[in-house]
Order: structure tokens, then C-alpha cells, then sequence
């Protein structure tokens, strides 16, 4: 395993807490090509793929082309992963696209490094951890059977 793919599991691997975490940039070929916002529970690495739920009512679940970028932040600066041969499924609450992890690279604009991050904005940051922990759980155990809830606001 590399260090970079080790530098992005670390960084996947801690869900956000009620005062934020991490945010990740999803860009998906398509037409118009979506730029989707995500947290890190929202992105499951599974081997060689990665499975990602997008809210099925969002307008980058409609459009899927297949391939995609996803740039997750890390210490020294953001990783961008490579997805191809990207199959979308889901249901009535959430997509969840899979594809196959191409490559890892990091990526650095010097001298800035890419930050994204979610801060707490108010009340009802709790509804939104449980949501993400729930998600993770899903999408680890291969986003099959029903999909959890969406947090309170959002449907």
C-alpha cells in the first residue's frame, strides 16, 4: 500500500464530529459536469473501488457520467483520487456510485494548500454525525438493503 493511499484512508477514516471535519470535492464527468461537496462519511475505499452516496434528489446523481475526481484533504495538502468505469444504484433517498480507483495523486498549488472543511453553524450538527456514521456503516458493508434515513431538514 502507498503512502498517499495510507495519507487518504487516515483522513476517510475520521468522521466528522459535531464541531466538523473534513470536507471532500467530488467533480463527475457529465453533462453539465457536477461539482458535489462531501464528508468523509459519505466515501467508503473497498480495495481497488470506491463506493460514494450521493443524495438521490441531487442533481449530480442524475447526471453520472463515468469517470470522476475525488480530491480529499490531507496533512500536507489534497490527494486526488482517479475513479473510472463508475456504475451508479440506489434508491429513493441516496445513489450510490462505485467505480475503480485509478490512481492517487497529490495535488499542491505552493505555496497554498487546499483546505475544505465543515465548521459548526448551529444546532443540529448531532442529527447530521449520527446520519454520516449511519451512511459509513451502509456504504462499508456494500450499500446493499435498505439505506438510512436522511438527517432531519434535508428531504
Amino acid at each position: 500500500m502507498t503512502d498517499i493511499r495510507l495519507e487518504v484512508e487516515r483522513a476517510l477514516a475520521t468522521l466528522p464530529t459535531s464541531a466538523g471535519g473534513i470536507a471532500l470535492l467530488l467533480a463527475i464527468a457529465g453533462d453539465p459536469p457536477p461539482v458535489v461537496l462531501l464528508s468523509a462519511g459519505d466515501v467508503v475505499l473497498d480495495g481497488a473501488s470506491v463506493r460514494i452516496a450521493l443524495y438521490a434528489a441531487s442533481s449530480a446523481a442524475r447526471v453520472v457520467g463515468d469517470s470522476a475526481t475525488l480530491l480529499v484533504p490531507v496533512n500536507d495538502g489534497a490527494v486526488r483520487i482517479e475513479i473510472g468505469d463508475i456504475r451508479r444504484r440506489g434508491d429513493d433517498r441516496f445513489a450510490v456510485i462505485e467505480g475503480v480507483i485509478g490512481a492517487f495523486r497529490p495535488t499542491a498549488e505552493p505555496p497554498w494548500r487546499p483546505r475544505l472543511v465543515f465548521e459548526a453553524a448551529g444546532p443540529g450538527t448531532e442529527s447530521f454525525v449520527a446520519h454520516w456514521g449511519a451512511l459509513r456503516a451502509w456504504l462499508a458493508s456494500g450499500a446493499t438493503g435498505e439505506s438510512p434515513p436522511l438527517p432531519p431538514g434535508t428531504a
